[in-house]
């Protein structure tokens, strides 16, 4: 139907027919989108007015944003504006309307006056003669949501209520109101350099994490919810409010009417809403589109503020969605590219700032930045010069990306792109395998030939369509080539096992433990069957086994590891060699891990009198067992004895390797962290300058070291109470950790364990103290085992004392409640430890007597076996949580 059409035919709309819309509207608004269709054929029976009404109604419910566009016809306009005049009264209770600011899909804002305080107030009321429960549910939901938020960035909550008209009640909330303009206009009024835009999106940002932390996700963030106070107008009303502690003018974030609350009561909305799309389409996020709201976490809101980012750098924005349904706008924001930030009309912007936005809106959530706070900080770090968080797309990305939009291209270039390659990595290996002057010419020809066709044809060709199509990932395909190797060599088992064995010593070099183990404990036991199970290849695989062991905290099977690595050495004479050297390490190390003193240091003394006597022939190994005697001297609490060590192994270390080896380096932090423990802050201050910077010039990006040395920087900040460098370097360590990791382990637990400590003790951080408390206990749910059970009481003491030191008096029932309502955002569906985590609250929570979210917890842990990452430890968890709901609770442990 034409627009002319719908505007001449909207007159004919009776009164009864305007009703008659509304009850329909009033019926279907809230039914999930595949329902909608039959109920609204049914009730609009052969009237095509009521049913384009309705459905242009509905269509400005689901983008109150876009109401009065013309492409929701002339006959929403009409009803609208039945109910957009003003008011019939003066006065809403106390606040005196003044004019109207601007109207939605739910209510109308007017510009008041309120009577008592007097001041200016921005007064917000649900339409009169909606009664849509959806309306009032979204209602009701903003004023929760607005009343728990307390931020310069985001506008304040006065009132609310219900005040009685002539047409009824009405319900209102009266909020703060800004001089301002919207975000867009205001850059360009106040004509801001991009560094300006830049420090103002970080603000925005730093917002939305507050939002974050009290478990609300905006879900609509756009330059149209976000004011930036006029200055001069503000500073004459007296509001302190409008710059923020970094100077220059404050934004506000507004309309909080879609946001997704993580509380228990909004189960229902979470239901009624599945189907529909939530937001504003140029600003929402893959995920969002798709309507799985399942999927939307912080991160959907990390996506809008790098599209806001783009839309003040550029002008525009990544995708034109202008005219586009909602499936082709989805498939657009999926699959397309966005449109390049550096263009005509945009102002410049170097590669770094290009990186950090692409980050942001990075099409896969788990490539975004994790948190608001992270983006944030990596929008101050480029300003401060310093090198951002954020890396571009890796050439396996781009390549993927190339592959989908060029296709035809793509086949025809595969067989020279893949000689290339070959070419490469042949000659790699080649130069690996001259190494090892034990090999003879013909068995590396043989194993190089092998080698070839498993790059060439096992992983390198699979990305030919025709084989794996066009989806193909390239870690499916290494996961498919590894676990073909038997196939493909099981009648040549030296080439299978130094495959296997050569995959192992990449992967532990680039800090893959848990793969590199599975791929040594293939490759051992077929290299000893070829080499004899006391060669030199046996024995270099076994000591990068050990690697694997002690890197995991697999303290135990280390230590066994160890053993039989010192008898394979000594049964194949060798007792004074590297090899020796290396298992003793690993036997000593091992030991003195698990607190057996006396012994390690028994085995590590023997050592240290071989490897003195060429002390740079094995300076690899007396580093180790300079460091692990330091150990023993720090068990024995014998302080000035572990420093003089300490500063021996670094000054040792220099020597040997210089200073920015990679040994060097942990002997530094080694130090740093003894220096600490000795209470000597100066001098580890002094230590630690440049740290992680040098660092990340040794490994290679997703390497563990480079989060271990943030850690460790940012552990001296807090003890000298530098504060916010502190919190810099520890959150950086957090995401470095987070976004590397495959699974939830110890490293991530300790990472949130320092910044529990840091918000405890930095005054005036109360919410991030309880944010971060509240991670320390889900850490512990994660991570629990089945005789772990004592752990979990004691990690809530942990909690509640932190957030005591922190000024927030918080009981053990306050924090479980609280560990409860970030449940989404900590244990999300899918998430490999969502099993244990809910397993392990039900076992945390009735010994305390806390026992209302047992039953749904126990629902979730069985639901969520499928995706475990160990599958026999989540069911016997599941089973001792279920048994524990057998037995009546304990009296609550002491608050």
């Amino acid at each position: 139907m034409s627009s002319g059409n719908t505007a001449r035919d909207s007159a004919s709309l009776s009164l009864d027919d305007i009703a008659r819309v509304r009850a329909i509207f009033g019926k279907v608004c809230d039914l999930p989108q595949k329902e909608r269709e039959t109920l609204i054929l049914a009730e609009c029976g052969n009237n095509p007015l009521i049913l384009s009404a309705v459905r242009d109604l509905l269509s400005a419910h689901d983008a109150p944003q876009a109401v009065l566009d013309s492409q929701h016809g002339e006959i929403s306009r009409q009803l609208f504006k039945e109910v957009d005049a003003q008011p019939d009264a003066d006065f809403i209770g106390q606040y005196k309307i003044r004019s109207v600011i601007g109207k939605g899909g739910m209510g109308i804002v007017y510009l008041a006056e309120q009577s008592n305080p007097q001041r200016e107030v921005a007064l917000k009321i649900v339409r009169r003669g909606w009664n849509s429960d959806s309306l009032h549910s979204r209602f009701d939901r903003e004023i929760r949501v607005l009343g728990r938020l307390k931020h310069p960035g985001i506008t304040h909550i006065y009132e609310a209520g219900t005040a009685d008209t002539k047409d009824g009640p009405v319900a209102f909330f009266a909020m703060e109101y800004v001089h301002g303009k919207l975000l867009t206009d205001a850059v360009v009024a106040m004509g801001l350099p991009l560094a300006d835009r830049v420090e103002l999106m970080a603000k925005i940002a730093d917002a939305v994490q507050h939002a974050h932390t009290k478990g609300v996700i905006h879900r609509d963030l756009k330059p149209a919810n976000i004011l930036v106070a006029d200055v001069l107008a503000e500073s004459v009303a007296g509001d302190s409010s409008i710059r923020s502690r970094a100077g220059g003018p404050q934004p506000k974030i507004l309309d909080f009417g879609v946001a997704r609350v993580l509380e228990p009561d909004t189960v229902h909305t979470q239901v009624t809403e599945a189907g529909h799309v939530i937001g504003t389409i140029n600003y929402m996020s893959p995920e969002q589109l798709s309507g799985d709201i399942d999927s939307i976490d912080a991160r959907t809101d990390v996506y809008a503020l790098g599209v806001i980012l783009y839309e003040l750098i550029s002008g525009r924005l990544p995708h034109d969605l202008r005219g586009k349904p909602i499936a082709e706008a989805a498939r657009i924001v999926r699959d397309d590219p966005p449109a390049p930030l550096n263009s005509k009309g945009s102002l410049r912007c170097d590669r770094d700032l290009e990186t950090l936005v692409l980050h942001a809106i990075d099409k896969d959530r788990e490539r975004r930045y994790a948190t608001a706070a992270a983006f944030a900080e990596d929008l101050r770090r480029y300003l401060r010069n310093e090198t951002i968080l954020a890396r571009p797309a890796t050439t396996i990305d781009q390549f993927a990306k190339f592959a989908r939009r060029n296709k035809g291209l793509v086949i025809g270039l595969s067989a020279a792109m893949l000689a290339i390659t070959a070419g490469m990595v042949i000659s790699t290996v080649l130069y690996v395998r001259e190494q090892k002057a034990h090999q003879r010419a013909d068995a590396k020809e043989r194993l190089n030939a092998a080698f070839k066709e498993y790059m060439i044809d096992g992983v390198l060709m699979a990305a030919n369509p025709e084989r794996k199509g066009w989806d193909v990932k390239v870690i499916d395909v290494l996961d498919d080539a590894a676990r073909e190797l038997h196939q493909k060599f099981g009648n040549e088992p030296d080439v299978e096992g130094n495959l296997h064995a050569d995959i192992g010593t990449v992967l532990n070099e680039i800090g893959r433990y848990k793969e590199s183990k599975e791929e040594f404990l293939a490759a051992i036991p077929l290299l000893e069957k070829i080499y004899g199970p006391n060669s030199v290849e046996v024995i270099t695989a076994l000591s990068s086994l050990a690697v694997s062991h002690q890197e995991l905290h697999e303290n135990e099977e280390w230590l066994r590891i160890g053993r039989d690595l010192l008898q394979r050495c000594e049964a194949g004479g060798s007792t004074e060699g590297r090899e020796w050297l290396s298992a003793m390490n690993n036997v000593g190390g091992a030991l003195v891990t698990l607190g057996r003193i006396d012994e390690a240091r028994d085995v590590l003394a023997r050592a240290r009198l071989v490897a003195e006597k060429d002390p740079m022939q094995f300076r690899s190994s007396l580093g180790n067992i300079y460091n692990w005697l330091t150990a023993c001297e720090s068990a024995s609490k014998n302080q000035s004895a572990v420093l003089q060590m300490r500063q021996t192994n670094l000054e040792f270390m220099i020597k040997a390797y210089g200073p920015d080896h990679r040994d060097t380096l942990a002997a530094r932090a080694n130090l740093v962290n003894t220096l600490v423990a000795a209470d000597e802050i100066q001098k580890a201050l002094e230590l630690v300058r440049g740290l992680p910077e040098a660092v990340e010039r040794q490994f290679p990006p997703g390497h563990p070291a480079r989060a271990h040395m943030y850690a460790v920087s940012g552990t001296v900040m807090m003890s000298a109470g530098e504060f916010e460098e502190a919190e810099r370097c520890l959150l950086k360590s957090y995401e470095l950790q987070v976004r590397e990791a495959k699974d939830f382990d110890w490293f991530t637990e300790t990472r949130i364990k320092l910044l529990r400590q840091l918000y405890s003790r930095w005054p005036e951080h109360q919410e991030k103290a309880k944010y971060w408390s509240a991670q320390t206990v889900k850490s512990r749910l994660m991570l629990a085992t089945l005789g772990e059970l004592t752990n979990l009481p004691a990690i809530l003491t942990v909690a509640v004392k932190s957030c005591n030191d922190a000024g927030v008096v918080l009981s053990r029932a306050e924090m479980i409640d609280l560990v409860w309502s970030f449940r989404d955002e900590f244990a999300p569906v899918g998430h490999g430890r969502r099993s244990a985590f809910y397993a392990n609250f039900v076992r945390m929570a009735i010994p305390e007597g806390q026992t209302s979210h047992v039953q749904e917890s126990l629902i979730i842990a069985n639901e969520s076996l499928d995706h475990c990452v160990d599958l026999d430890g989540s069911r016997a968890l599941v089973a001792a949580a279920e048994e524990a709901t057998k037995t009546p609770p304990a009296a609550a442990s002491p608050k």
